[in-house]
Parts: structure tokens; sequence; C-alpha cells
């Protein structure tokens, strides 16, 4: 049994608190997962299960040491499984020790032969170290047990570039991007593969189709340079390398830049400062006056052209501050503030088409991105899921939380599917009053079983919302009843009319904004 003065009400046995342990990882909720491992770790050390998932946890949020560190105590149990072996080879391989990672991989496939992962793995490592002819084997039978299999097909490809079958390889990764419309690499990899056959305008389409599912995909960005040296046009290929410089400076290599600032720096250093002085005393007008000056020749640090966006937007001059943000978006396609701004704009000013699609990219951004959480389950993309479970999930504050929970209804409808909302305690007894759940449960405990998974404020753009679907039904939203008796008790002596006043939001999220 598990410590029985642990915070957990019931004592549990290992075997339950591990299968715990594993469902809370596969639910997004990486915190109660590490912590039932530790408490494993606490009564058993060395627990090959518990050392497994902290592993496989380790490896996601890219603590690759660590994450190996443990994988390697998970196998040494001669009972460990073919799975952690697999899983063991594919970070030996990422940390390019390929030796151990094929002797990693033939050990899953010798435990498991029926384990079609760890045949995968075995095939991308001998791709790797150049058994072509057996990396297409391995692949191969990846793809007689599961012909759909788009990473197969894409690892598949690959091998067959390699092995100087180009019209094969472009078959496979054809086939890969059937089967998911979303793998970028498979988007690069057939990109650059038509590059060297020729086809240099859907070699390009196909690089900025990566680059819109994935706006940080280095290769992508150096696929359209090297396109556009091709097809002799430098300025082209100097703007690719300019957008890939704003995120990734270490990938492109020390060349003139046509788009930077010609601005010295004590120049920006001094308006910047001078703006921000502005900015204190709300003299939004004088900052717009600055900037529009000091960039008037079109160059400039994204920071000022930031700033004047921002400038624009609060005097309501959302056209000019559009113009802005969608001009640094599709110069550095990369850059993550730029494009949750530009959402936010796009929003404010009705177009919720566009506007959702680049808020997507909120997690992206460097100090939201430690919040994402990593479900292990498919996202819902507004298909039909008639018989599955669709799991809801709130991820920001009380007041997201609150506004969105209006869509839930909607989905249910859309999807057909069995819906499972999770929320935050906090929000608990409200959202119960709500419509379109069938099951609810706070975050942190765990969902049953579910099939996909989406954020509430992915939901605006999975079911493709409008200002015309706005506000929806209503009310949404339903006091309890107890409580309403309880006030009009409380306040039945007090003259009227009665006037609420809100001032502030709930301290820690103001707290958190300010970080």
């Amino acid at each position: 049994m598990l410590n029985p003065t642990h915070p957990v009400a019931t004592p549990l046995t290992v075997e339950t608190a591990l299968r715990r342990a594993y469902a809370h990882w596969w639910a997004g909720q990486a915190a109660q997962a590490e912590q039932l491992c530790l408490r494993i770790l606490r009564v058993v050390p060395q627990q090959p299960g518990a050392m497994h998932l902290l592993g496989v946890m380790a490896h996601v949020y890219s603590f690759q040491e660590r994450a190996v560190t443990y994988l390697e105590a998970a196998t040494r149990s001669p009972q460990a499984p073919a799975l952690f072996h697999s899983n063991l080879a594919e970070m030996y391989r990422q940390k390019g020790q390929l030796k151990d990672a094929e002797q990693s991989a033939r050990k899953a496939v010798a435990a498991d032969p029926q384990l079609m992962d760890a045949w995968n793995n075995l095939g991308i490592i001998a791709q790797e170290c150049g058994n072509l002819t057996f990396s297409e084997s391995c692949l191969r039978k990846v793809l007689t047990t599961n012909p759909d299999n788009p990473q197969a097909h894409n690892n598949l490809a690959n091998t067959l570039r390699r092995l100087g079958q180009s019209q094969q390889a472009l078959h496979h990764y054809q086939q890969a991007l059937a089967h998911d419309l979303q793998f970028v690499q498979a988007c690069i990899n057939q990109s650059s593969l038509l590059r060297e056959l020729g086809h240099l305008a859907r070699a390009a389409e196909l690089a900025e189709q990566a680059i819109a599912l994935d706006p940080r995909c280095a290769e992508a960005y150096l696929n359209l340079a090297d396109l556009a040296r091709v097809r002799q046009r430098p300025e082209e290929a100097s703007r690719w390398l300019d957008a890939l410089r704003a995120f990734a400076p270490d990938r492109v290599n020390a060349q003139r830049s046509t788009s930077g600032t010609v601005l010295s720096p004590e120049v920006i250093a001094a308006c910047h400062q001078q703006v921000l002085d502005l900015y204190a005393e709300g003299r939004h007008a004088e900052v717009e006056a600055l900037l529009t000056q000091t960039l008037a020749n079109g160059n400039g640090p994204p920071t000022l052209w930031h700033l004047l966006a921002r400038a624009l937007r609060a005097q309501l001059k959302m056209e000019p501050a559009l113009r802005i943000m969608s001009m640094l978006v599709r110069v550095r396609l990369g850059e993550m503030t730029a494009r949750f701004a530009l959402a936010s704009l796009l929003l404010v000013t009705g177009d919720f088409t566009q506007g959702w699609r680049e808020y997507r990219f909120r997690y992206q951004m460097e100090h939201t991105a430690k919040v994402c959480r990593h479900v292990q389950k498919p996202r819902w993309e507004g298909q039909p899921l008639a018989g599955k479970r669709l799991l809801i999930h709130d991820e920001q504050g009380f007041g997201d939380t609150i506004q969105f929970l209006r869509l839930v209804q909607t989905a249910r409808e859309r999807s057909g599917a069995r819906i499972i909302l999770q929320v935050n305690s906090d929000c608990l007894a409200l959202a119960r009053r709500c419509t379109g759940w069938d099951e609810i449960v706070v975050r942190g405990n765990l969902p049953q079983s579910f099939d996909y998974h989406c954020e509430l404020m992915s939901l605006p753009m999975e079911l493709g919302l409008q200002l015309t679907d706005l506000p929806g039904t209503v009310p949404y939203l339903f006091a309890d009843p107890q409580r309403i008796e309880l006030w009009q008790q409380r306040l039945a002596h007090l003259p009227r009319p009665l006037v609420g006043l809100v001032w502030a939001g709930r301290p820690p999220a103001v707290a958190l904004l300010r970080c």
C-alpha cells in the first residue's frame, strides 16, 4: 500500500496509483501524474512503470537528459515491456546515440513483434545508420499492419528517397499528407523532394502550407529561401531569411538583411524610452506622431511597430493598427507576439474567421507555452463524433470560462458526441447550471475515458463562430435559486434602485498577467 498519511484520502495500491497516474497524463494533467509517480517511488524505489511515465513526461517537456535517465532505469527490469525499450530507443536516437538506439529498438521488437511503433522506430534508426534496405523492410512491415499510418508513410518516403526511388518516395509523402492534413514535416519533406525534381511552384506551395500550420518551422523558411534563389529572386530569398531570423537567428547564415532597421541603436533606445513615458501619461496621439515620424522610411525594429499599433488601437484607429500588425506577421511569420496582437485586433473588429485562426497560436509564445496542457488525445476540429466522447476543458481565467460556456451546447449538437466538461473548482457550481454537457468534472480530477478533446477557447474556431451567431441562446448562465432567495432577504430593507459594482478581477489572475 502507498503511505496512508499522504494527503490523498484513501490508501492506494501501487498498481492502482500507477493506473491513475497514466490516466492523469493522458487527460493532460501532468502535475497530478507526476505527484502519483513520485509517491510510488517513495514506496517502491525504481518502480519501472513510474520511472517510464516520468521519462515520457520529461521528454514531452524537453528535459531530454532527465528523460533518458528515467527510461534507462525503467528498462533495467527484466519484466520491462517492449514499449519501454521502444521509447528509450527513440530518445537515444534524438540524442544521436544511434548504437544504443538500435540496441533498444531490437530489444523492443524481440519482446513484442506486434508492436508497430517499435518497428517504426527501428526503421528510422536503420535509416539514419545508413542501413536503408533493412529500414525499408521495417517500415513496410508497419504499413502492412497499419496502411493509414502517416508517420510510417513519411518515414518510408525518407528511406526511399535516400535509395534514389524518388517517385515512390513522392507517393508516400502524398499518402502521409492524405492521412494527416496537419502533418508539417511531411509538407517540408515533400517540398524538398519536389524542389529536387524541378517542380518549384508546388514545392513553394507546400513550404508555405507548412508555415501556415507551424509559423516556427525553420525548415520551411530555409526551403523557401532556397527556392527563391533557384528562381533568381534574391530579394524574396532575403525576406524569408529575415522572417526566420526573427525567431531562429542561429539557423540563418550571416547575410545582409533587406528589412533590418537603418536606425542607430541610440536612436531606437531614446525613442523607445520616450514612447514609454508618453504611454504612462496616456498621451497616445503623441506616441502616434513620434513613431510615425521615426518609422517614416518603413524600417525599424518590430518593438516600435508594435508600440505604434498599440497607440493607434488606444485611439480606436483599428484599420491602420491592423495594417501594421498584418505587415509584421507577413514579414515575421514566426513572431508569435505579433500574431497574438493581430488575433486580438481581428476579433475586436469582427473578423472572426481570420481572428480565431491566428488565436490558435496563443500557446506558442514564450510566456504562455508553460501553461499549455499536453493532452494525449487528438484535438477535435469540428468533425462529427457520433458515438465518441469529447472532453471540453477550460484553459485560462474565470472570465474566459464563464464567457465560453455558452458554446458547449453547440459543440454537442455539432459533434454528436457525449460531452465531458472540465472546469476549475470555483466555476463548478455555475457550470453545473449550464446546458450542453453530459458529465462534468473538476480540473485535476480524472474524467472518464474520452476520444477527443478541445479547449473551451478553441470552440469558436472549430464551430466557425461568426458575429451573427452572437450572443447565441441567452440567458445561458443562471444563479443558484437558494442564493437568490438568501440575497433577496438580505437586501430587502435597502432602498431602490440597487447598483452592483465589480471593481477587480480575481487577484491571482491579475498577478499572473503582471509576470
